[in-house]
């Protein structure tokens, strides 16, 4: 541990401190925050300075052992946090929930606790940490390290693994990750995130110096967001159905059943939009469920209450057909994304909406037969963000 109790009560940290100064205090006494017994200073060559336990005995809380890098990163965001005019303490214990957040901020009546994660973590125990500081009204914000997420070769294109999603906030109207790159010291937050896939996400970013905290320099326009997803979509159309999972199995039963290919669907089905994240199940697929569905209701009726779709889609989500996700501080939601689809669906004019139903509209006719053939589907695609980029733009580019 870096934090130790002096004998004045005091809590002392290690962290920043000059070597000759942490020699100095070899002779003096100090003790546990956690379980309030003795502990040594060591001081070696080739481990940061730290506090021991001097007896072997279970301590209330773990102390777990940090890597530099995580030194590091603690230590750069208190020295932020201290700029601010926050009081920033490393390691304080929180008795009430047996936890110990990397970093303890306070200003006025306002507290935080801060977490920064620099590497994998099981599920279950990131809910627990989370969940204690929950249960006690304890406010919290998490830091991913940078390494934990993989840049394809599109500098818009981001791979995050599911402990990651798992944390993903939702900032009406759109879901973000804060991430710390010590090589560049700088906050990195990704925004406006957009997974097509589990696989494949599109995110903008934005990046806040340490050094320099006014300066923010915004990359991955929305634009070319909009432009990579184009292609996205283009290469799921063309991309032969070889998966067996039960899912897509289900799917391409569905599509038959509809008399549907999937490289004919039209270049509607499969948008971006920014509560995306909800669901697990990739875009194209959903939505086909969406529109598929609702074009075989309104061949028998006039209109369709927007209630009844949405519980047919609960059906699917219930046979996994569809996928939700969970999220560690984000209500789980299907009704959320469908609705903002459908929105965006009546804005384009393929369907219509009035009194909370769908009904038909200009384009409703063309959700099935829209192609026939790959290349003509390849043409419809690229006519269609042609002549829809603002509105898209407008779309997935709100504050």
């Amino acid at each position: 541990m870096f934090s130790a109790i002096n004998q004045k009560g005091q809590i002392y940290s290690l962290l920043g401190k000059p070597r000759e100064e942490i020699i100095r205090l070899r002779q003096g006494i100090f003790f546990c925050p956690a379980c309030k017994q003795k502990v040594q200073l060591k001081i070696g060559e080739i481990n940061h300075p730290h506090f021991s336990h001097i007896q072997h005995h279970r301590c209330p809380f773990e102390w777990e052992p940090e890597s530099k890098q995580h030194i590091t990163g603690k230590f750069l965001m208190q020295t932020f946090f201290q700029q601010l005019g926050w009081n920033a303490n490393l390691e304080v214990y929180l008795k009430s929930i047996s936890q110990k957040p990397d970093l303890l901020i306070a200003k006025g009546s306002k507290q935080i606790a801060v977490e920064y994660q620099c590497s994998p973590l099981p599920l279950f125990r990131l809910q627990e940490r989370v969940g204690g500081y929950r249960r006690f009204g304890i406010e919290q914000k998490w830091f991913f390290d940078s390494s934990l997420i993989q840049s394809q070769s599109s500098f818009n294109t981001i791979i995050l693994s599911e402990f990651v999603i798992y944390s993903l906030i939702w900032n009406a109207p759109y879901f973000q990750l804060w991430t710390l790159d010590l090589e560049n010291r700088s906050f990195l937050l990704f925004h406006h995130i957009l997974p097509f896939s589990q696989k494949k996400i599109f995110a903008s970013q934005s990046l806040y110096s340490l050094l320099d905290r006014q300066s923010v320099k915004v990359t991955s326009p929305y634009e070319a967001i909009i432009r990579s997803w184009k292609q996205a979509r283009i290469k799921w159309l063309l991309t032969p159905n070889i998966n067996k999972k039960l899912s897509d199995q289900q799917f391409y039963r569905f599509l038959y059943q509809q008399s549907v290919h999937r490289s004919l669907l039209p270049p509607f089905i499969g948008l971006p939009h920014l509560s995306l994240p909800y669901i697990k199940t990739p875009a194209p697929i959903w939505q086909a469920y969406v529109c598929l569905e609702l074009y075989q209701l309104l061949k028998n009726q006039t209109a369709v209450p927007k209630n009844q779709l949405i519980d047919m889609m609960k059906k699917r989500v219930h046979t996994g057909e569809i996928e939700l996700r969970d999220f560690l501080f984000t209500t789980p939601s299907l009704e959320i994304p469908v609705q903002e689809y459908l929105q965006l669906l009546t804005d384009l004019h393929v369907f219509s909406e009035k009194e909370n139903h769908i009904l038909v509209g200009k384009g409703a006719e063309s959700v099935i037969n829209n192609s026939s053939t790959q290349d003509q589907s390849i043409r419809n695609v690229h006519s269609f963000y042609r002549n829809h980029m603002s509105h898209l733009l407008q779309i997935i580019s709100q504050h």
